[in-house]
């Protein structure tokens, strides 16, 4: 009386389970295990006919086998006290076949993948990478008008907020300096938008911000006759995750500098899928296949301003950036 088992594990934990009895030509099919034996165990530790460094690596008591690639095993065997995982950061599946399959060791695969799409076919089942949380927007910056933050990924990359605008007026005189935008989520990661200075009567209007990154915020000086004024705008925070830098001046003067954007936050990682079949499986391991959360967005900065000569008003924004 003869058995097979066929198991698959996604991202999250699948069993399904099939019996066949006496069946000839199924033992030969699980027999024909073109990768020899594979044993991994705290006495024994033999790869069949893998190459190292091509099939599959070790360090220690792990073994390491390659995403994407179809392992045809006579035998495997992972011992107690044993951990099997991928050094892969791209691939949809961890395919295994053989004949008989005993598994006592854990099975560790979690926050490992990267976001490039991946997929493939393992023994007549198709794979694809599981999915993850799209990123957060960043934040609108909202003084005088709306500066938008950056849209955050699909692949789970936050947008980048917006660096605060510089509004400065008195009865006769009227400058903004706009904050640059956030930059839209994605990889690589870029940096923020470059602060801006002014010491001349005017506002300058800050720089956007780059791959998941805050742009820096606008600046804006009135001279008064006895004032020489300057204002410097936050640098935008650098992806992922990082606080804008706050804004800066000297002490007097009728100048105002918006604060800068924050970065949007990393991507969380997805799961692997795992897919083993076997004419006899015996497993009695834990398995963690799951993902990771995306981070959170960095902070928006502060605004700097300063009034000595004479009356004027000020209005600053500054934003956050969008969580991962």
């Amino acid at each position: 009386m003869y058995k097979k088992i066929f198991l698959m594990i996604f991202a999250g934990i699948f069993l399904f389970s099939l019996a066949s009895f006496g069946s000839a030509s199924l033992q030969s099919y699980y027999n024909a295990g073109a990768d020899g034996d594979l044993v991994f165990t705290s006495g024994t530790k033999s790869y069949g006919n893998l190459v190292v460094n091509v099939d599959y690596t070790v360090s220690g008591n792990t073994l390491y086998l390659m995403l994407n690639r179809a392992y045809n095993f006579t035998n495997f065997e992972l011992g107690s006290g044993m951990t099997l995982s991928t050094q892969n950061t791209t691939g949809a599946v961890l395919c295994i076949k053989a004949n008989r399959t005993q598994i006592a060791g854990a099975v560790s695969l979690n926050n490992i993948m990267g976001t490039t799409a991946s997929s493939f076919t393992c023994y007549g089942v198709a794979f694809s990478n599981p999915g993850i949380g799209g990123g957060g927007d960043g934040g609108n910056a909202n003084a005088p008008s709306t500066v938008n933050g950056g849209s955050g990924s699909a692949l789970g990359f936050g947008g980048g907020g917006a660096g605060g605008s510089a509004n400065i007026y008195n009865a006769t005189l009227s400058y903004v300096g706009y904050g640059g935008t956030g930059g839209a989520g994605g990889t690589p990661g870029g940096t923020g938008g470059a602060s801006v200075t002014r010491s001349t009567q005017g506002a300058t209007n800050g720089n956007a911000g780059g791959t998941s990154s805050g742009g820096s915020g606008g600046a804006g000086v009135i001279f008064a006759p006895s004032c020489t004024p300057s204002a410097t705008s936050g640098v935008g925070g650098n992806a992922y995750g990082n606080n804008g830098a706050d804004a800066s001046g000297n002490a007097y003067g009728q100048r105002v500098a918006g604060g800068s954007g924050g970065a949007g936050g990393n991507a969380g990682k997805p799961g692997i899928n795992l897919y083993i079949t076997a004419y006899d499986l015996n497993l009695t391991s834990s398995i963690n296949l799951a993902g990771t959360s995306g981070t959170n967005g960095g902070a928006g900065s502060s605004v700097s301003y300063a009034a000595t000569c004479f009356s004027y008003t000020s209005n600053v924004c500054a934003s956050g950036g969008g969580g991962g």
